[in-house]
């Protein structure tokens, strides 16, 4: 059997030990006891006494906790940098000097030096700009505009380089300094230029007008090719020179330089249409003869010759214009899609081209009407007519007389209203007059007016070849003769009145 008694000698000799060092070194004995409850903890947790969930409760609420404190942390700073930035914006936009107790924040910094670098910038760029302009209009060179754009910004970039010293405020004023460098070059480059062009058509304008005032003539194909090689647009060329001359016509009264204008054609056009036309006047079959045939003769059948559509009766007087207008009765339209044409009741109306007809009758405030559908697909209609002498569905050629005018409908006086309709939509009669017709016949060199009853309608031999003019300009060169004429007609008409008065 055990001596107990030994055993209980030998605990307590270990507890005196033990008291002995606790008296000794107590620290140590307070971390030893704490270190002691923890791992007892961590056992008891360990050997499943429902401690578990706690523990990882804890845990979490700790990570959380510090999570919530890292990010309103980060929120607080932010906060703190946009109210600093704000300021910092707000001081130099009023030119105020630094806040000393914000002149440290990075923040305050970057906004204050980066709003005073912009505002700085941008009176440079508008001073700049501002004598750039200047100096365009006093006729200065291009080597002056550009010795003074690099030294406006040498001078620029040093000023700039010892006021703001941050990397980034550097970096900002930069970039947009040499966007403003490229575009400003661009600018100038396009102003000079423009400023130039406008010159040299102003000054080719003048000579034009000089010329035709001392009856001399110029080579208006030459004139434009001239200036479409040193850089100019064809079309811009083309139609200011066009607006000179119609405006010289108009201040002198002189239709002849509208008539010399409007038979501009390039020599190639020219002769190719007149051969065109010799061919086709050889291979034509001659006139038949009265001997009778004893044997079949097969003959080539003729080429079809081009020709060009041709004014139904003699449009030198048009009463009203296509486009807008003051209306001639109440409830007519203001915007005219028609051309009046001044004619006495009776004149015989001629096809301008070989067609259908389509309507022949009364045609409500047209009156008397009659629409022709054209092989190319165009229509033309003509209203007020006095009397109709064809039908729907008959075929018309080119010239045939199928109407006369008159003053029948809504109408103030006797006059042919004539529309056009091409792809559906209107246009002013006047622009297909002289241009390629289909299904004729009638040689294009050789026409000069249609006759009409043993009269012709008046209207000028076209030349031969295409009108270098585009359609807008000959019609242009159409209103200007009309207002010419018409204003011709009213000033004899004044002359006359005032003799019948003396």
């Amino acid at each position: 059997m055990a001596d107990l008694s030994r055993g209980n000698q030998r605990r307590q000799t270990q507890d005196r030990i033990t008291e002995n060092r606790d008296a000794v070194m107590p620290t140590r004995n307070e971390t030893r006891v704490a270190d002691v409850q923890v791992r007892a903890d961590v056992r008891a947790a360990s050997r499943g006494n429902g401690q578990t969930q706690a523990i990882n409760r804890f845990f979490a609420q700790l990570e959380g906790a510090t999570q919530a404190y890292y990010q309103h942390d980060l929120q607080d700073r932010k906060d703190k940098a946009e109210i600093a930035y704000s300021d910092g914006v707000f001081d130099a936009s009023t030119g105020a000097e630094m806040d000393p107790e914000q002149a440290e924040g990075v923040a305050y910094q970057r906004a204050y030096f980066g709003t005073a670098a912009a505002a700085r910038q941008t009176k440079f760029e508008t001073e700049t700009q501002q004598e750039l302009a200047r100096m365009v209009e006093s006729g200065a060179t291009v080597e002056e505009i550009e010795t003074f754009t690099v030294e406006s910004t040498k001078a620029f970039i040093e000023e700039t380089s010892d006021l703001f010293e941050q990397p980034d405020v550097r970096e900002q004023v930069g970039t947009r300094l040499s966007r403003w460098t490229n575009e400003t070059s661009g600018r100038v480059s396009a102003v000079i230029k423009e400023k130039t062009d406008r010159e040299l058509l102003d000054l080719t304008t003048s000579e034009i007008q000089a010329s035709l005032a001392r009856g001399d003539d110029f080579d208006f194909i030459a004139t434009v090719d001239s200036l479409v090689a040193g850089g100019l647009s064809r079309d811009k060329v083309q139609d200011e020179i066009v607006n000179s001359i119609g405006a010289y016509a108009l201040r002198t009264g002189d239709v002849s330089v509208l008539d010399r204008l409007d038979d501009v054609r390039r020599p190639s056009d020219m002769a190719e249409e007149i051969e065109l036309a010799r061919v086709n006047e050889a291979n034509a079959p001659a006139e038949l003869s009265t001997e009778p045939i004893t044997e079949p003769v097969s003959e080539p059948a003729p080429a079809p010759v081009q020709s060009t559509w041709v004014a139904p009766v003699d449009m030198s007087r048009i009463s009203s214009g296509y486009g807008n207008r003051k209306a001639p009765l109440a409830g007519a339209s203001t915007n005219h899609q028609a051309l009046d044409i001044a004619v006495p009741i009776g004149t015989p109306v001629a096809a301008p081209a070989a067609g259908k007809v389509t309507f022949a009758g009364p045609r409500g405030r047209g009156g008397n009407s009659v629409i022709i559908e054209h092989a190319d697909g165009t229509t033309t209609g003509y209203a007020h007519l006095d009397s109709i002498d064809v039908k729907v569905g008959d075929q018309v050629a080119q010239g045939a007389i199928f109407a006369k005018s008159g003053n029948t409908g809504n109408s103030t006086g006797a006059h042919l209203h004539m529309t056009a309709r091409r792809n559906g939509q209107r246009i002013d009669p006047r622009t297909i007059i002289g241009t390629p017709a289909p299904g004729s016949s009638t040689p294009t060199a050789e026409v000069e007016a249609v006759q009409v009853s043993g009269e012709t309608t008046g209207i000028r031999p076209r030349a031969a070849g295409a009108s270098v003019l585009t359609a807008n300009q000959q019609v242009k060169l159409m209103n200007w003769r009309s207002q010419i004429e018409g204003e011709t007609d009213r000033r004899q008409e004044r002359e006359r009145q005032e003799q019948k008065e003396e």
